[in-house]
């Protein structure tokens, strides 16, 4: 997809790269996987409807930042998301994910984070 030809562009940078903002970039389709490993701190994917993939590929990274939200529209990512559980999130956003598991825990899991759900 679109985000695998985006990535291998940045291959030499990815050590680098902290944060991401793909948001409203509604066309843009592959999976999440391309992100495991990576040092994000932050990452937005908001209204990426194209995308999908298991959250769990994000576990390793640094992640204060996550909006994998959908501003009316079903989001495609799947998972659970206790696989984030040791990720220092401050801010999570996952209106939309309809097909994530354990969005009821999100508020008690980050206590600190501005959860939306």
């Amino acid at each position: 997809g679109t985000l695998d030809k985006l990535m291998s562009l940045l291959t030499n940078f990815k050590g680098r790269i902290t944060a991401m903002d793909l948001s409203d970039v509604y066309e843009i389709k592959g999976n999440i996987k391309v992100f495991k490993g990576m040092e994000l701190t932050s990452l937005k994917l908001f209204n990426c409807v194209e995308l999908t993939g298991d959250i769990g590929s994000l576990k390793d990274c640094p992640l204060q930042e996550l909006n994998l939200s959908g501003g009316g529209f079903p989001m495609e990512f799947t998972g659970n998301i206790d696989s984030l559980k040791d990720c220092p999130l401050v801010s999570l956003s996952l209106s939309g994910c309809w097909k994530l598991e354990g969005k009821d825990k999100a508020n008690k899991m980050f206590p600190n984070a501005r959860v939306i759900v």
